[in-house]
């Protein structure tokens, strides 16, 4: 970058981005088809069954199977997450840095709050 470039406008992309990835600041995001945006824990699971939709693709293509594998643990990851938001009180943003209740808590505390 020469010394006379401006970084706001990069800058301001990359903050819009990362709200968006972060779901902040914008309210509801818009998914493509296929992804529920009712409900945080429908959210997560519709995710988890698009990217069981790509494995299916990848499978098809013959050859791809660490990014099959990559992609079934992201969908298992979602399916997680969607089973704790719908059991617990988590919010989504308790999910960030891949840390929340059921590893903290430990699975007799999700069972506690199940009940």
């Amino acid at each position: 970058m020469s010394n006379d470039s401006d970084p706001t406008a990069v800058l301001t992309v990359l903050d819009r981005a990362q709200d968006a990835f972060e779901m902040v600041g914008r309210g509801r995001t818009a998914f493509e088809d296929g992804i529920s945006a009712d409900e945080d824990w429908k959210t997560q699971l519709t995710k988890a069954c698009r990217l069981l939709e790509v494995v299916d693709t990848l499978q098809s293509q013959d050859g791809y199977y660490t990014a099959v594998i990559e992609v079934c643990f992201g969908a298992i990851e979602r399916s997680i997450e969607a089973y704790a938001l719908a059991m617990t009180n988590d919010t989504l943003q308790d999910f960030q840095n891949h840390q929340f209740s059921i590893i903290q808590g430990g699975a007799s505390d999700l069972k506690e709050r199940a009940e």
